[in-house]
């Protein structure tokens, strides 16, 4: 059954979104490579295989519709991210809490070392197979000493400095902080473009050589004027 004009026009429509779609893939894909707009629109030609090489300016347009989309589902994921993040941070400031309050628990120490040594013992037998009562030999030993130690905490301070940290970036997740505000001066302090004053000199302030100079050039501006 031949089909009709509706159905060309469905079935073409349906078969331009499809390739739409993939263009998008692989434009998203290759620029995120750093790919330039010409080897993407190459790349998207060969690997769709399409009779005609894709302009640039279509890859053009491909990628302002991305980034608009990325900013669309970006606006709409950030308060959601802003939760979750607040949650991991929530979560690693109770263990934190946790470690410090375990690091000032007091304990007992307990060390152990070995001490080396001779005593003398009394011979059973002399040389000549004789017994030597009164003689003694040397004969070495280790004993394990052992000492105990009542250890005071009071907390490791890296863990509050952690939990510093992570509260001041809960913070700025939620918007707590005011914008910092900064300003530029030049030296000392002074301001960065000082206001210009505007100083009347009279010709009775001059002197005799700055009167000259004037005359100079007042008298070369004229020649030129002529």
């Amino acid at each position: 059954m031949p089909l009709d004009g509706t159905e060309i026009n469905k079935r073409s429509t349906q078969k331009r979104r499809q390739i739409r779609e993939a263009r998008l893939q692989i434009v998203s894909e290759l620029r995120l490579q750093g790919k330039s707009v010409r080897q993407i629109a190459e790349a998207v030609t060969a690997r769709l295989q399409l009779p005609k090489k894709v302009s640039t300016f279509t890859i053009h347009s491909d990628l302002k519709l991305l980034l608009q989309q990325w900013r669309e589902d970006n606006n709409q994921n950030t308060e959601e991210w802003v939760q979750l993040e607040v949650a991991r941070v929530d979560m690693l400031i109770a263990e934190l809490y946790e470690a410090w309050e375990k690091s000032k628990t007091d304990f007992e120490q307990v060390r152990q070392r070995q001490e080396r040594g001779h005593f003398e013992v009394p011979a059973s037998e002399g040389e000549d197979g004789q017994l030597k009562g009164k003689r003694k030999i040397p004969s070495p030993y280790i004993k394990q000493i052992q000492s105990r130690e009542n250890v005071t905490n009071y907390g490791h301070v890296g863990y509050i400095s952690e939990i510093r940290k992570l509260l001041e970036y809960r913070a700025k997740l939620l918007g707590l902080y005011a914008p910092d505000r900064k300003e530029v001066t030049g030296a000392n302090g002074q301001p960065l473009n000082p206001p210009t004053t505007n100083t009347t000199i009279t010709v009775e302030e001059l002197t005799e050589d700055e009167l000259a100079t004037l005359y100079a050039i007042a008298a070369k501006r004229d020649k030129k004027a002529q």
